[in-house]
């Protein structure tokens, strides 16, 4: 789902059975304005395969979704990225990448390379949009990245880039592009460091210049400071280490590179340009003794990376936000209750001057998302709430719930039902709307005769008039 605050449209990928459907929603009233159909089938928690993606220009009015052919055994053969109209409801193209599908000889006989979509970024300063198509383990040859021209839907350019390109971030400020990539092993095909970040033109998406990096990551841009970060994830290890990377994009170097420890559960990274800090909470799937997870909140000078204050946080990192008015720093964090993660999950509230924590507010078990409405000093929290440990792949138990927290005091003001699963929460500020959408799903039938017996329960859309 995603919020054209702009144009009052709230877009969802889905609304039918076979999963070949965009579907335009009021924000303000919630009726159905339209639905558009798509090429290739969307793919959410797919076994094999990526899933599907959803990205908005809100300026051309685009929506830029990934839909897959029908998958296989071993994954979807064809990606296709969907531009659609959201003002008109008119698909205009679905494009996939030049780089075609290949036999490759591997180790068993031959194998299909296949090169998929598998994100989109949109520049609203150039109605572009650059997409990362991905070729899987077994192909030895490069991935790319494909320029698209939202008001046409037309492919402008093409750049190779390594075998696995990682993201691209956008300069929304002069229409730049990042591209974050590694080169493969000849013998195997597999990443191979260092990594490389091209800054492409954001035209036709040629390569403007290429430096090498200590790591590679998902980059973040401030533009108004000419720097991008780079967060790279530990593979959960407790040995290994995760690393932020600090680049000046226009002098083309590297700043600085921190080590993290190990970032195998999470690693969110959050600017305050004007303040001209960077807000760092990771945490690490390994209960420390007293059975919950160890995290840390890391406050960085964004110019030069270096490191202010951290402070210590218990639990695992599930959304942030700044408050760049007030000078606060929400984490929500999801904590462990017998090894289920069924505790009640908190919104901590801490001082972006300090560091220390100021308040915690109480919220429901495995907590989804977060958003701030900086205005009305309200912080809005979606939590999944408690899962069947008894069943296979812990459903959840039954409907979630939204908590809105008053960021002055901590205090909780009220609790509102919400659906299954739902979905981190978007405000409209604008409509002065909270809108959330819950995935649905199957969640066990208790008193049922059999030993596992489900039900399932639709998706759900629910927009909710912000509190005043």
């Amino acid at each position: 789902m995603a919020l054209d605050s702009r144009g009052g449209r709230t877009i969802v990928a889905g609304g039918d059975p076979a999963g070949q459907q965009l579907t335009v929603f009021e924000t303000v009233s919630g009726r159905l304005l339209r639905t558009v159909g798509l090429r290739g089938r969307l793919l959410l928690m797919p076994e094999f395969g990526p899933d599907s993606t959803l990205t908005l220009d809100t300026m051309a009015a685009r929506a830029y979704i990934t839909t897959y052919d029908q998958p296989t055994s071993s994954g979807p053969a064809r990606g296709y990225v969907n531009v659609v109209d959201t003002r008109g409801g008119l698909l205009l193209s679905a494009v996939s990448p030049r780089l075609p599908n290949t036999m490759v000889r591997g180790t068993g006989g031959f194998l299909l390379a296949r090169t998929l979509p598998v994100a989109v970024t949109a520049d609203e300063s150039t109605g572009r949009a650059f997409v990362v198509n991905y070729s899987d383990v077994f192909a030895r040859r490069r991935g790319s990245v494909t320029v698209v021209d939202g008001h046409s839907g037309r492919i402008l350019g093409e750049v190779l880039t390594g075998k696995s390109p990682q993201a691209v971030a956008v300069d929304q400020s002069t229409g730049a592009a990042f591209a974050v990539w590694q080169r493969t092993k000849p013998a195997t095909g597999e990443p191979a460091e260092p990594s490389h970040l091209s800054m492409l033109d954001g035209r036709d998406g040629h390569v403007v210049w290429t430096i090498t990096l200590p790591y590679g990551g998902q980059p973040v841009v401030a533009p108004s400071l000419d720097r991008l970060f780079l967060v790279a994830r530990s593979d959960g290890d407790a040995r290994s280490t995760g690393h932020l990377t600090v680049i000046n994009t226009r002098r083309r170097t590297v700043v600085r590179t921190l080590a993290l420890d190990a970032l195998g559960s999470c690693a969110l990274l959050t600017l305050d340009e004007p303040r001209a800090r960077a807000y760092l909470a990771s945490g690490v799937a390994m209960p420390d003794a007293g059975g919950d997870d160890p995290a840390r909140l890391r406050v960085l000078d964004a110019r030069t990376g270096a490191l202010l204050h951290t402070t210590i946080l218990r639990g695992s990192p599930r959304g942030m936000a700044v408050d760049t008015r007030r000078g606060r720093i929400m984490v929500l964090l999801a904590h462990e209750g017998h090894g289920t993660r069924d505790a009640p999950g908190s919104l901590v509230i801490l001082s972006a001057q300090s560091g220390g924590v100021l308040y915690s507010a109480r919220v429901g078990p495995n907590p989804s998302g977060l958003a701030l409405d900086e205005g009305n000093a309200q912080a809005y929290v979606t939590a999944v709430g408690t899962r069947a440990h008894d069943y296979p792949y812990w459903p959840p138990e039954g409907a979630g719930a939204l908590s809105v927290v008053d960021t002055r005091s901590g205090v909780v003001r009220r609790t509102t039902s919400l659906g299954v699963q739902p979905l981190p929460p978007v405000v409209d500020q604008s409509g002065r709307r909270v809108v959330v959408l819950s995935r649905g799903g199957s969640v066990p039938r208790r008193g049922a005769h059999k030993a596992y017996d489900w039900r399932l329960m639709p998706g759900a859309l629910t927009i909710l008039e912000m509190a005043p």
